[in-house]
């Protein structure tokens, strides 16, 4: 194969595209060096590992496309799309299953960790969902999935004050205090996290099966259930209020009440930037109490005591920043 791809680069090469062959041939040179770890790392997959990467693949790219995008059902069933709804298990499913293969790689509890941190940049409800039915099934490694929930939430947490600082910067100065306030319980949560998993490692713990669908199609639909339900609620009471509205926008969705928010707050005849910030608090508190009855709900004993009360220490100190007199 290195002999063919050389023989097709020198092609590219005469054809004018020298550029492309040059980046080839650089790939091709390292998948070379690396051949050794590729090597025994491929001895290392057994015939489950590979029945789990072909099942992620089909549910990605076959199953998810043919999904029709579009809500079905009146309401307040509108809610349900079936490409969002399949694209939250293809998310549970691919954080599960990185979390095997860097398990794999550079251990239990950074490998899980990793995967937390970086999937809250993408759904940090994901990555608690994912997070929490895998601490059933492997219970001593319910402190790495601990951390890797409380790294997504601190994600989530930074993530609000960038959404908040580039669309309305006025309200940031309003705003910072209250998620500041829940972040730094979250980052303090993170921090104790770290040492405990850290001392705790397991390095001999085999995981289990590393793409559990099944159980990812019900976390899922529960949290389908959540959306119809908050739903209900606002077809029943309206927007007869700002922060009614956005703590049932923060059941669903903390990104887009973050937008709608700093957007109104921008406007002339639109909403202050106290009010703007205090829904904004509200919602990002309610979507975190949200993600925390999951891991009540669903989670095994352990990781229960270990996010109830960073969870409480969260909830706190949000609630006190919202309700400082300004």
């Amino acid at each position: 194969m290195a002999l063919i791809t050389t023989l097709l680069c020198g092609g590219m090469v005469a054809w004018g595209y020298g550029t492309l062959a040059a980046a080839v041939g650089v790939a091709t040179a390292g998948l070379l060096a690396m051949k050794a770890r590729l090597h025994t790392f491929a001895h290392q997959l057994s015939a489950q590992d590979m029945q789990a990467a072909l099942t992620l693949a089909a549910i990605s790219l076959i199953i998810l496309p043919v999904l029709p995008n579009t809500a079905i059902g009146p309401p307040p069933f509108d809610v349900i799309n079936p490409q969002k709804i399949w694209f939250l298990v293809v998310l549970i499913s691919a954080f599960n299953f990185s979390g095997y293969v860097l398990h794999q790689i550079i251990g239990t509890t950074r490998g899980i960790a990793l995967t937390g941190l970086i999937g809250g940049i993408v759904s940090s409800t994901a990555v608690t969902l994912s997070n929490t039915q895998r601490s059933r099934s492997d219970p001593q490694l319910s402190g790495a999935y601990a951390l890797a929930i409380l790294l997504a939430w601190n994600v989530m947490f930074v993530r609000v004050l960038v959404l908040a600082g580039v669309i309305a910067p006025h309200v940031l100065s309003r705003l910072w205090p209250i998620i500041i306030a829940g972040g730094g319980s979250c980052l303090l949560g993170s921090i104790w996290q770290a040492k405990q998993a850290q001392h705790n490692e397991v390095t001999s713990l085999v995981l289990s099966n590393p793409l559990e669908l099944g159980a990812a199609i019900s976390f899922s639909l529960f949290y389908t259930a959540i959306l119809i339900g908050a739903n209900l609620a606002r077809s029943l009471f309206g927007d007869a209020g700002l922060y009614l509205s956005s703590i049932f926008g923060g059941l669903l969705d903390v990104d887009a009440i973050t937008l709608s928010l700093s957007e109104l707050a921008n406007t002339g005849d639109g909403i202050s930037e106290v009010t703007a910030a205090r829904a904004i608090g509200m919602a990002t508190l309610t979507n975190t109490l949200v993600k925390g009855g999951i891991v009540i709900v669903g989670g095994s004993p352990l990781l229960r005591r270990t996010i109830v009360p960073v969870l409480i220490l969260i909830s706190s100190t949000m609630l006190a920043a919202l309700l400082w007199p300004w």
